[in-house]
């Protein structure tokens, strides 16, 4: 696990860096696959409603409507989360190696 609390020697520089830089990337890695696995099994679109489904009736009709916004403001949602675990995985790691960038310039001003 790898975690910094270095004080590089007679450099006056001390680096206190708690980060285990294992789990950043863990954390990482875990919401790539959950990005990953929703886009797989993902429709990619909301359900079709088909009208007749609704009949004659007005009232069918109308909650057929609302039933038919509230399914494209779901999968909306659901790919807006995807975007959002994808764009964090990437920042996780990207936090992750500059945490291994910081501990190795730390160790090396020693």
């Amino acid at each position: 696990m790898p975690t910094s609390d270095v004080e590089a020697e007679g450099s006056g520089m001390s680096c206190d860096l708690q980060v285990d830089t294992d789990r950043v990337r863990e954390a990482a890695a875990l919401l790539r696959r959950a990005a990953e696995r929703f886009t797989a099994e993902s429709p990619g679109r909301s359900p079709t409603l088909g009208e007749h489904a609704a009949g004659g009736s007005a009232t069918a009709r109308e909650a057929l409507r609302t039933a038919r916004v509230r399914a494209e403001q779901a999968c909306q949602a659901a790919a807006n989360l995807t975007d959002a675990a994808a764009r964090m995985a990437v920042l996780l790691d990207r936090a992750g190696a500059q945490f291994d960038a910081a501990e190795a310039l730390c160790r090396g001003a020693g």
